[in-house]
């Protein structure tokens, strides 16, 4: 009897699932490896999976160390959902013994918390200055099918003195700054979200560092500049030590024009309209630099303006009308600006003075009665009879004698009625 009963055992079956809780669409792999008959002239022979306990079978094998795959892909509104997997073995006796056991699959969204990540991760940045954070890095494990999950929300808490709970939703990229204490290190924490309400959130170190003043310099110092010239002051040689973009402020005593350029960088000294003393003219002038917390920094230097005498006649070039010819009288006949030196023109009459007659007074035509070189406009003695214009009764005809008849003030030589009858005389 005890003979009977054991030969008329039923195999057992033993099921096996991994994972036991899956994601929607996640492979499942399943087992019926440790299966067994109770009597050992006995086998099975035949392994059958219902994956989906719908009760039909999707699956069968007579290999014991078959690992059969199943992928339960129901509706995002039915998650979670159990799955009861059926396994059923059946013997080789005759008629057959079956047995079925089954083993449970959970299926949920597969949905993972997102990852939370600050960059950079451990910064250090100045007190008072801004700090850019970004979240962008954060990501989502379930970004692609069949989930499409993402990041819905990105919170920052900067204010780590309450325990970093203080949480505002500002988006991926922010931008903070931390004042107070400097030498210190600060804890800020991003939060995410999930489109399915799940977070995860990240911490960082930021060292807040003391600020160090900026340092102003300029070039040249000083700046020397000849009267009627440009110059410029180089004010880029200027830095600050945590590398902050510096503001740049230029002062000079009034007198010299002056003018920013460069974003501010270099200043612009105009000494063309100047007239400096014999002595020059000195100005006296700062730089002043500000790093971003509002630190500063002041260098003072000096612009020199020479006054220049080119043709060392005494009168500088600002003023004299010929400056590479000396001419301490500035004698300008023409007065058109330019000293009889050096003007090619000087009486302004058209003629070159190489070929002037009258180089110093005008006589476009150039008349010159007796043909001596010298124009009449300018010759003391137009006749050449040795009586100057000025006492000759007939300036233009030669007469040394001045014989004047009817004694009318012109001579004979160029008096039409030389004897006071009233007939004009005829040749």
């Amino acid at each position: 009897m005890l003979a009977g009963n054991l030969f008329a055992q039923a195999p057992q079956a033993v099921p096996g699932a991994n994972p036991i809780r899956a994601a929607i669409n996640q492979v499942v792999t399943f087992d019926h490896s440790q299966s067994f008959h109770l009597n050992p002239n006995q086998r099975i022979i035949r392994y059958e999976w219902d994956f989906d306990g719908d009760g039909a079978y999707d699956f069968n094998t007579a290999d014991p160390a078959a690992r059969p795959t199943f992928r339960y892909n129901p509706a995002l509104n039915q998650v979670p959902r159990v799955y009861t997997a059926r396994l059923r073995v059946t013997d080789n006796q005759n008629p057959p013994l079956q047995d079925v056991k089954t083993v449970d699959v959970t299926v949920d969204s597969g949905n993972v918390p997102p990852v939370a990540r600050i960059t950079p991760a451990n910064p250090s940045v100045t007190v008072n200055v801004d700090l850019a954070l970004s979240g962008a890095d954060s990501f989502d494990p379930n970004a692609g099918a069949p989930l499409n999950d993402r990041i819905v929300r990105y919170e920052w808490d900067f204010d780590d003195s309450d325990g970093l709970v203080q949480f505002q939703n500002l988006g991926a990229q922010v931008t903070t700054r931390f004042g107070g204490a400097c030498g210190v290190n600060r804890q800020v924490a991003l939060r995410v979200t999930d489109n399915f309400g799940l977070q995860n959130t990240a911490f960082a170190t930021v060292s807040v560092l003391c600020n160090q003043a900026p340092v102003a310099r300029v070039n040249p110092n000083p700046l020397v500049i000849d009267e009627g010239t440009q110059g410029t002051v180089d004010g880029r040689g200027s830095s600050d030590p945590e590398g902050g973009a510096l503001q740049y402020a230029w002062a000079c005593a009034a007198g010299i024009a002056v003018a920013p350029i460069d974003g501010g960088r270099q200043l612009q000294v105009d000494a063309r309209a100047l007239d400096a003393p014999a002595a020059g003219s000195r100005f006296n002038c700062s730089l002043t630099v500000t790093d971003p917390p509002g630190a500063r920094h002041t260098v003072n230097f000096t612009i020199q303006v020479n006054n220049v005498d080119t043709d060392g006649d005494g009168t500088d070039d600002a003023h004299d009308n010929c400056r590479v010819n000396a001419n301490p009288d500035q004698l300008d006949t023409d007065r058109d600006g330019q000293g009889d030196v050096c003007d090619a023109d000087d009486d302004n009459d058209g003629v070159p003075d190489a070929n002037d007659n009258c180089r110093l007074v005008q006589n476009a035509n150039q008349a010159d009665n007796e043909r001596d070189g010298i124009g009449d406009v300018c010759d003391p003695d137009d006749d050449n009879d040795g009586v100057a214009d000025g006492n000759d009764n007939c300036p233009l005809n030669h007469n040394a004698n001045q014989l004047d008849t009817d004694r009318d003030g012109q001579g004979d030589v160029c008096d039409e009625v030389e004897d006071a009858d009233g007939v004009t005389d005829v040749n």
